[in-house]
């Protein structure tokens, strides 16, 4: 089970992990690395009344909502220190289309709340792009295999955790990827995980394997994703602040 709380961003299609989220974010890049960009995608389950949710209301700049895409919707549950959507192989959300601000080489950060009791290679959080070229997706993940288990973005782009991951209590993950630098940070709880500087620039797709305008993929919860490579002094004042909410 994998819980999450955090806000997000355009396409989307969620597709489960088992587990719950209560928020998630995602943002695109501006031109200060200090100032924090647009929440393109705001996603939280805290104050949503329980049971099944077929539509999950973006609060972000993106226009348009993540709705249940199987036969099975994801539902609002009680959860530890607060409430969370829980997904499974069998419930996921898709979004609105991914904007073009959001594809290639663009800078962008992800943060999210999950809670997962079941370790799994993989399992996708958050997601859009699609199969094919190294560099042509984007997976933001809460996964232990050490290649790809925090992000796929195919091929030597993956990253993993490095074994900083938690498991059977609520923690705060973030992706961020800066664009000018070609550099890729994942956190937890407020301390740098893993980072990396690929030898080439991302070529994020913006149309799903289904030839569909790139969609998220949801395997757990809410996320964020903002416009903009946030920096650690950012993510730990959030994180402070977020934890004593717990």
């Amino acid at each position: 089970m994998v819980h999450m709380k955090t806000k997000s961003l355009d396409s989307v299609r969620a597709q489960s992990c088992r587990g719950l989220v209560a928020l998630v974010a995602l943002c695109l890049a501006t031109a200060s690395p200090v100032i924090w960009a647009a929440t393109v995608i705001d996603l939280d389950a805290t104050q949503l009344p329980d049971g099944s949710l077929n539509t999950w209301v973006n609060k972000g700049t993106l226009p348009g909502d993540f709705t249940s895409a199987r036969t099975t919707a994801p539902a609002v549950v009680e959860a530890k220190a607060g409430k969370g959507i829980q997904f499974s192989s069998t419930a996921h959300y898709i979004g609105s289309e991914v904007p073009t601000s959001l594809t290639g080489n663009a800078s962008r950060t992800i943060e999210a709340w999950v809670s997962s009791s079941t370790p799994q290679g993989e399992e996708t959080v958050f997601a859009w792009g699609r199969r094919g070229a190294d560099g042509i997706n984007c997976s933001f993940g809460h996964g232990t295999d050490l290649s790809f288990g925090a992000v796929g973005h195919w091929g030597t782009a993956d990253i993993g955790w490095e074994g900083n991951i938690t498991f059977g209590e609520w923690t705060y993950i973030v992706y961020t990827y800066d664009g000018d630098y070609q550099t890729t940070t994942v956190y937890k709880d407020g301390v740098v995980a893993n980072s990396e500087v690929l030898s080439t620039p991302l070529n994020t797709a913006a149309v799903s394997d289904s030839g569909q305008h790139a969609c998220f993929l949801w395997h757990g919860g809410p996320p964020k994703f903002h416009r903009q490579a946030e920096q650690a002094p950012n993510l730990l004042h959030y994180i402070v602040d977020k934890f004593s909410q717990r």
